[in-house]
């Protein structure tokens, strides 16, 4: 196997990874992770983040973050899964906002900007996997718009608060905040070190679809990612309702808060401990933002 392809296939397997969040087992929040879901705290408003159901696969879910009145931010991995949708990720449809099924209306991802493509040869310096939406709504709900509707269609305009970007340098130490759509495990050691025998053994407590919350501290950043890491109710690192990224964690939200409370988004999950540092790339998101609001179509590699 070449380089470029093994290190493909590394940026993939990492992503891939964090497919729910997990908890451990001597978690003291409840047994089954009610108050997690319920009553964890603090939390940003449920509305800021969006849950989006794979069309072929109805079990799964991902996870997003609203931006802005028409922008999702999730992790750009997945679009490479369900191939049995030629135009994926055009045309996907959220089904939560918040906890709430969405009824009488349909939001619909009509343009999409992956900031890299598994399948094609990456450079020595890994490039973030994320993912930027723009969103339109039908009203009342049309499950069968086609894309040569989608110009005609209402802006989804989500209602404020929307989750601004992390563009500070110091997010080691701060506490991380995630709320995820994906499946809730519990497992004394991360999904990603468990092996094929331990994976099976994990208890799952919950199916996918609901949305709960976790959290964590961040201890390591670089270029691309920050880092947590998954620490024992007896050691002296760990918090109530510590998590790490398991099976349907894709795209959920790393928040942190400022030096005035308000929420920031600082990641988006793409491993068990870790994902994409938002702050390195801000100036990509608005040059995103800007031709999609223009109607600039991307190059041919689509990214």
């Amino acid at each position: 196997m070449s380089k470029t392809a093994k290190s493909i296939l590394l940026l993939f397997c990492m992503s891939a990874a964090a497919f729910g969040l997990g908890y451990n087992p001597q978690e003291v929040l409840g047994a089954d992770l009610e108050d997690i879901t319920t009553a964890f705290s603090p939390h940003p408003p449920d509305s800021t983040v969006v849950g989006i159901q794979w069309l072929h696969h109805k079990g799964w879910f991902t996870t997003a973050t609203v931006i802005a009145p028409n922008y999702i931010i999730t992790a750009g991995h997945w679009n490479t899964f369900d191939s049995s949708d030629p135009n994926w990720p055009i045309g996907y449809h959220l089904s939560k906002l918040g906890d709430e099924p969405l009824k009488g209306t349909e939001y619909i991802i009509v343009d999409a900007r992956a900031a890299f493509d598994v399948t094609k040869p990456q450079s020595r310096v890994p490039t973030p996997d994320l993912m930027i939406c723009r969103v339109k709504r039908t009203d009342p709900a049309d499950p069968n718009s086609s894309p040569e509707k989608y110009a005609s269609l209402k802006d989804a305009n989500f209602s404020p608060p929307w989750i601004t970007l992390y563009e500070g340098s110091g997010e080691v130490g701060l506490m991380m905040t995630t709320g995820s759509f994906g499946k809730i495990e519990k497992s004394a050691k991360t999904w990603c070190v468990c092996n094929e025998e331990e994976k099976k053994l994990i208890p799952q407590i919950r199916g996918a679809g609901t949305l709960h919350w976790g959290r964590n501290r961040i201890v390591r950043a670089d270029k691309n990612y920050i880092l947590f890491n998954f620490d024992a109710p007896q050691t002296g690192d760990y918090v109530p309702g510590e998590c790490y990224g398991a099976y349907g964690s894709s795209g959920a939200p790393l928040f942190v808060q400022d030096a005035k409370r308000n929420w920031t988004l600082a990641g988006v999950m793409t491993t068990c401990t870790g994902g994409t540092r938002i702050s390195q790339w801000i100036g990509w998101f608005n040059t995103q933002i800007l031709d999609m609001e223009k109607g600039i179509r991307p190059q041919a590699s689509g990214r």
